[in-house]
């Protein structure tokens, strides 16, 4: 799937979704290096999709615009690991207008 995100370091990207919610992924993080489940991985088009600061942004189906995940950081491997919507979304305790 292609998908695109704005983010406030890397402004507009793209990539792909390479693995949607199937391994354990490590991402380093200002505070250390944490583990996260069930993550959806996706492959850069370009050199960056995301970078320190872009954690947060709203990743999204670039043909239907519909939300996909919100980006956590970027893996050792290069990939950028994003969290599904969903599990956001039901964590939250919110929907989103469509």
């Amino acid at each position: 799937m292609a998908v695109g995100k704005y983010g406030p370091t890397t402004d507009y990207q793209t990539g792909t979704i390479s693995d949607p919610c199937s391994h354990e992924v490590d991402v380093d993080l200002r505070s250390g290096t944490f583990s996260f489940v069930a993550q959806i991985l996706i492959v850069p088009d370009g050199a960056l999709f995301a970078d320190e600061g872009d954690s947060g942004s709203l990743v999204f189906d670039t043909a239907s615009r519909r939300a996909v995940g919100l980006v956590v950081g970027k893996s050792s491997r290069g990939f950028v690991v994003a969290s599904p919507i969903a599990v956001a979304l039901k964590l939250l305790g919110v929907t989103l207008v469509v």
